[in-house]
């Protein structure tokens, strides 16, 4: 079936439409052809072709062929080639059903085809539309149909000479095809034309149909030889008959015949008559598109000429822009090349920084993790007061340092975009409670602070309680530290709260020394003090309020400042959180507990001697037994003893022999090989950064410690390896 539709489009001229749209019109121009041939039959069969009208005392017998109608739709909508073929095939099979010899046939279907091709070739070669919604339209239908209908009822001159009919028959049946073809036109095609011609129009535009116009001489060449073919038709057609009707004609009658002999040269003059009209119209006519045409080739020479001067005054200008290109090219590959190198030496100077940071920090964190830990150890022992307050200035000098390392890797991780906000629901009063407790010591009687907080404040919020305690904690130290004596306010209120959200707002105002107006412009830029006698007087890396502001916007919120020197500072910043979950926090939990002793087994793994001695002395003070091991592949080995068992390990991540990191992916290796239920590790390391946490975890690690450690971290540690004892044995 693909093959006859491939064939048919190949056949007739079908445009290039899809696959699916030539088959649906081909498959509606077969119907068509089979109802052209079906009513072709039935105008023979029923007498349609033969309707009496007397004109001039002569009967005309109007021709009603309805096929013609079907083949006109289809050459002026789709093409010659569509309407041709059924018109043939149908006249064909009429003819031959009528009794007309097959040679006859053959010649007397090809009347009708020429009558169309008149239709065919000008609505080609003409652009007006077919629609009849225009003056011209309808004009050149009207002269169309009638020069169509006399063309076609030359079929006639062969129906008469077939049927042995007399002249008189002869020129009522011609008279009646061409009128009764006319007709058909005017009240059946026209119509439709007006009706339906726009929509089919539309139809063929979206399916990418467009009517194409001919060329001149191709319109000259098809014109003569429609012409041609009609008048060589119509001269056999009349020659034909004529030579019938001599034989038919008594012999008794050579007027008629005369008269006969003289119509037919009188035709003959009329058609050589046409014919040198149309060779000298058509000669007229080429000489005049000819001169025509001149005139344009002159014309498109002088704009060629132009445009190839204009061209090539553009390829100069394009091979010029290319040269200018190219070395831009050049230039911009240098200099890509140059920032490339000055990247990777930014990247690696960058990446020095940090890995020198990260090894300060763990160098500076290591010895004080041994110094703040007895410090505090010696601060729960019974001491005098002066014993006291020397354990007391080792403690805050500690802590003061371990500030000054947080603030610079602070400010490395915030230059870097590294830093990133941990959010969890935490309780806002235990935050309180905190970043004031050190600011609450009998050594700052002289300073008071007062902490007030509204009413509507919720319980539990969610955000980054780390790096709120950060901000609170650098703002509430500066004020204590700039303020010999008067006050120090912390307040806390509510300025929106919609649904799960609230507007926090923190206050710090203190009645020290101030700033002034000068240096609060640069306040949270890096490195900005008040001068060198305030450095040197007060201390400091004059990172803490820039990392403040850093953190604040951070949280999306916005850091202010007013002050006034001599009189004191205000310290001002607003964050949007959501409300926590109600839970009770794991500090309230501990307290409800009243657990302040650990009988659990711990396995320390630890290399540095003083660490060693300073986490056994704290974990004992809590109640701990603890195993101290030096390396990691002791620490393994402990850990996989069937006969042993622990409750927590603390690790570690930098041992000589296997590091913490190895040692726990091997036990948690062990404890999935053997069925084992997993120990809570803890990772007890001076290693601080995001990158250093995250490898824990994938480690096996379940917590991180950072040192310095102290107590209140290794009681929270202690109390969830216990409620996790209590857990997997409930």
């Amino acid at each position: 079936m693909d093959k006859i539709f491939s064939l048919g489009r190949c056949l007739l001229g079908a445009p290039s439409w899809g696959v699916t749209r030539s088959k649906r019109w081909l498959t509606l121009w077969f119907i068509s052809l089979i109802a052209c041939v079906g009513l072709g039959l039935a105008s023979v069969i029923y007498s349609w072709s033969g309707l009496p009208l007397n004109v001039g005392g002569v009967d005309v017998y109007i021709t009603v062929y309805p096929p013609l109608v079907i083949c006109l739709f289809w050459v002026i909508w789709a093409g010659f080639w569509w309407g041709f073929v059924p018109a043939y095939v149908a006249t064909f099979i009429l003819a031959l059903y009528s009794g007309v010899p097959v040679g006859w046939s053959s010649l007397f279907a090809f009347a009708d085809p020429l009558g169309l091709a008149v239709f065919g070739m000008v609505y080609s070669a003409i652009p007006i539309s077919s629609n009849l919604r225009s003056l011209n339209s309808i004009v050149l239908f009207v002269l169309l149909s009638f020069v169509s209908s006399i063309i076609g009822s030359s079929g006639a001159f062969i129906w008469v000479y077939s049927n042995s009919l007399g002249i008189t028959d002869m020129y009522s049946i011609w008279q009646g095809w061409w009128l009764g073809a006319f007709l058909q036109n005017m009240f059946l095609v026209a119509p439709i034309l007006f009706l339906f011609g726009r929509r089919v129009e539309a139809i063929k535009r979206g399916q990418g149909v467009h009517s194409t116009e001919a060329s001149q001489s191709m319109v000259m060449v098809a014109g003569a030889v429609v012409v041609a073919s009609v008048l060589l038709y119509l001269y056999l057609a009349i020659e034909m008959s004529s030579q019938k009707l001599f034989s038919l004609l008594p012999e008794t009658s050579p007027q008629a015949a005369d008269l006969l002999s003289a119509s037919t040269h009188t035709i003959y003059g009329v058609m050589t008559t046409l014919i040198v009209f149309f060779i000298f119209f058509g000669y007229r006519l080429a000489m005049h598109w000819s001169s025509e045409l001149k005139r344009s080739a002159l014309a498109l020479a002088s704009v060629n000429t132009s445009l190839r001067a204009e061209v090539m005054e553009r390829r100069l200008l394009t091979r010029e822009l290319e040269q200018r290109v190219e070395l831009r090219t050049e230039e911009l590959v240098m200099v890509n090349d140059d920032l490339s190198k000055a990247i990777k030496v930014a990247e690696q100077a960058n990446r020095a920084k940090s890995d020198f940071l990260a090894n300060m920090c763990h160098e500076i964190r290591t010895p004080m993790n041994g110094v703040l830990g007895m410090a505090e150890m010696l601060k729960s022992s019974p001491l005098d007061t002066e014993q006291q307050k020397c354990v007391s200035t080792i403690e805050r000098s500690g802590h003061t340092l371990m500030v000054v390392v947080n603030d610079i890797l602070d400010y490395s991780k915030i230059e870097a975009n590294k830093l990133q906000l941990l959010i969890s629901s935490f309780e806002l009063q235990e935050l309180l409670d905190d970043v004031t407790a050190p600011y609450r010591s009998n050594e700052n009687m002289a300073v008071a602070l007062c902490v007030t907080i509204d009413d509507d404040i919720p319980k539990r919020i969610k955000g980054d309680v780390v790096r709120l305690h950060q901000v609170l904690n650098n703002l509430l130290h500066n004020a204590f530290k700039f303020t010999q004596r008067g006050r120090v306010d912390l307040k806390l209120t509510s300025r929106v709260s919609v649904a799960e959200q609230s507007q926090l707002v923190f206050v710090v105002q203190d009645t020290g020394i101030g700033i002034s107006s000068e240096l609060l412009p640069s306040l949270f830029e890096p490195f900005t003090q008040e001068d060198e006698s305030s450095s040197r007087q007060y201390g400091g890396t004059g990172l803490g309020l820039s990392i403040c502001r850093r953190l604040v916007d951070l949280m999306s919120g916005e850091i202010l400042v007013e002050s006034e020197q001599g009189k004191g500072s205000r310290f001002e910043f607003a964050i949007v959180l959501e409300k926590g979950d109600a839970v009770v926090s794991e500090r309230q939990q501990d307290s409800a507990e009243g657990v302040d002793r650990f009988d659990l087994n711990v396995l320390l793994a630890e290399d540095n001697p003083v660490n060693q001695a300073v986490m056994s002395k704290m974990m004992e003070k809590l109640g701990a037994t603890v195993e101290v091991v030096a390396n990691g592949q002791l620490a393994l080995a402990s850990a996989c003893q069937h006969s042993r068992h622990y409750d927590l390990i603390l690790m570690d991540c930098e041992m000589p022999m296997m590091d913490g990191y190895e040692a726990t992916q091997k036990i948690r290796q062990w404890e999935r090989d053997n069925d084992r239920s997993a120990v809570l590790i803890s990772a007890l390391t001076a290693h601080v950064l995001p990158e250093h946490i995250e490898r824990s975890k994938q480690a096996g690690m379940d917590h991180h410690i950072p040192k310095p450690t102290s107590l209140a971290d290794l009681r929270e540690i202690l109390q969830r390896a216990k409620r996790r004892n209590l857990a997997s044995s409930g």
